[in-house]
Order: structure tokens, then sequence, then C-alpha cells
């Protein structure tokens, strides 16, 4: 089964790095949920956004605002 992470399910390079970041950190949790949004990567107190703010254009602004509540909400837990 793969790991949707770090990109779309179907991205072969994001289910690489899945796997080697598995491989070297065992404890390392997908999809890491908090309320409603999902963090691409959690590791210990640590949580990974891989498209993220710098990732998104100006053009898709639903899509940063999403970014942008997501990053507050891992900042306040």
């Amino acid at each position: 089964s793969k790991i949707s992470s770090c990109g779309c399910i179907n991205n072969n390079k994001s289910t690489r790095l899945n796997r080697i970041i598995k491989e070297r950190f065992g404890d390392a949790e997908f999809e890491f949920k908090i309320g409603k949004y999902a963090y691409d990567i959690k590791l210990n107190n640590l949580l990974i956004e891989c498209h993220g703010l710098r990732y998104h254009s100006t053009e898709l602004r639903d899509s940063r605002e999403i970014d942008r509540k997501k990053r507050r909400l891992a900042i306040e837990n």
C-alpha cells in the first residue's frame, strides 16, 4: 500500500521519499491530522508540510489561505 504524503499519491518521487523517511525514522507519521487539517509528516514534535505557502502561486488564493490556517494551527499545537 502507498502512503499519501509529500505530494500526489501517484508521485513516484514521493513514494520513494516516504519509504526512505519511514526506514530512517520508524516513528514518522504521514498525513498527521490536527483538527480538520492533515500535515505531510510528523516527526516527534515537528510537523512537515511539503507543499506549503512557498510553493502555491498567488493564483491559488484559496489554497494559500488553507496553508496559512494550517501553519497557524501547527504553531499553536
